[in-house]
This record gives structure tokens, sequence and C-alpha cells, in this order.
């Protein structure tokens, strides 16, 4: 991705979760369901943004290819990396959990992001996804103004059925859904 729509925008976006407190309050809630607090190990969300949710979740390194949303994460606690989830620069096996939150979407090659997790992951290690699911009411609204976001654009918005698929093709297994927020 040469040019994200957060660059230059990134204190807008953020600002965005102080003006919907609510939304924030209700990813946390469904997050909480498959991410604890605190992990046992070292952590990754893939996406970071500006850190909220791994701050949070006490997240201990932020991948995102961004540099203007890494600086807000940064200020948030997180250990910084610029790279794009499809090449991890990281070695096997170094991560307990990997996180994405609403990072699918913008994702160009999302089976070789899949397979970089799994690598980069324990036996054993968990990943968390949260998506804009386009099937529910919320994902349709998301989908119809797109066009006019500046942010979601270019997105490309999934199904679960559509997610389930894609991680059962990349050898994810157990699965477990939770929905949170309507429009």
């Amino acid at each position: 991705m040469s040019h994200s729509p957060f660059t230059g925008n990134a204190a807008l976006y953020d600002r965005w979760y102080d003006e919907a407190p609510e939304v924030f309050a209700a990813e946390i809630r469904a997050l909480r369901h498959f991410m604890p607090v605190s992990t046992s190990g070292r952590s990754l969300e893939i996406g970071v943004g500006s850190g909220r949710f791994a701050a949070y979740f006490k997240v201990t390194v932020g991948l995102d290819p961004c540099l203007d949303m890494l600086q807000l994460a940064v200020g948030r606690g997180v250990t910084p990396v610029c790279a794009q989830g499809e090449t991890l620069p990281f070695v096997d096996g170094s991560f307990s959990c990997v996180s994405l939150v609403t990072v699918l979407c913008f994702v160009d090659r999302p089976a070789v992001m899949l397979e970089e997790i799994r690598r980069v992951l324990t036996p054993g290690g968990r990943l968390v996804i949260a998506f804009i699911d386009r099937d529910t009411p919320l994902g349709r609204t998301y989908e119809a103004k797109k066009e006019k976001s500046r942010f979601y654009a270019s997105a490309r918005f999934r199904s679960a059925a559509e997610v389930a698929a894609l991680l059962g093709t990349t050898g994810f297994t157990d699965l477990s859904f939770v929905q949170t927020l309507s429009a």
C-alpha cells in the first residue's frame, strides 16, 4: 500500500473514537471475550493504527504501514514497527497473540497475511480478528457509504462466512464469533 488514507489524517481518525466512546466501549467488550487484558507472552496488533486497542489490551508490539498512526501508538506505550501484515519482520513463533481490529478490509492479500500470522504465532497461540461483517445491517451501511468515506473508500468488507473460509484455507480452526455493533 503506497498511499494510506490515514496518512495525514491519523489524528482525525483517532478523534472519531473520542466522539463515539460508546462504539469503542462496545468493541472492547466484544474483544474481551477473546483477548484478555493481559496476555501471557508477547502480543502483536497488525494495523495498530493509533494504538487505542493495543494500549487497552496491553499489546506489546504494534505494526502499521502508516507512520502517522504509529506516532500516535507510541504515545500510548506501544512498540512500533512500520511494515505490512503480508511481510511480517519477525521470527517464527514470536507472539502468543496476534490481533487485527478493523484491518482485514484494508489488506490486499489477506491469505498471505494469515499465513504470515500462523508463522509468527507460538504453538497454541491465538489470533483475534475484529471486522465489519458486510452481511450485517452495519456492514451494509458501511458498504453503502464507503465511496464518500475518506477512510473506507478502498475497503473490501467481507462476510463472516468469507472470513471463516479464509481462515480455514490458511489452517486456522476452532473459530468463535461474536457481534457487537449494529446500524
